[in-house]
């Protein structure tokens, strides 16, 4: 596509213009895969995020646990 456009461009005069067209059609591709990208990680993220303060919780209460378990 890009040669394409940039022979277009050359043919009729207007490069700078076809090059402005094509930055400007690479620049919503790379949004649109940024977006997508994104929408997968802070599932993810925050997944991960639950399982390290799970973890947290459970290693502070787990002592206290077994304290009041060995007083009986």
């Amino acid at each position: 596509m890009v040669i394409h456009m940039i022979g277009v461009g050359e043919q009729t005069g207007e490069l700078e213009e076809m090059l402005f067209r094509i930055s400007d059609a690479y620049d919503r591709d790379v949004t649109a895969t940024i977006q997508g990208l994104m929408s997968v990680f802070e599932p993810a993220m925050l997944l991960a995020m639950a399982g390290g303060v799970g973890y947290a919780v459970l290693a502070i209460l787990m002592p206290i646990m077994d304290m009041t378990s060995g007083l009986q």
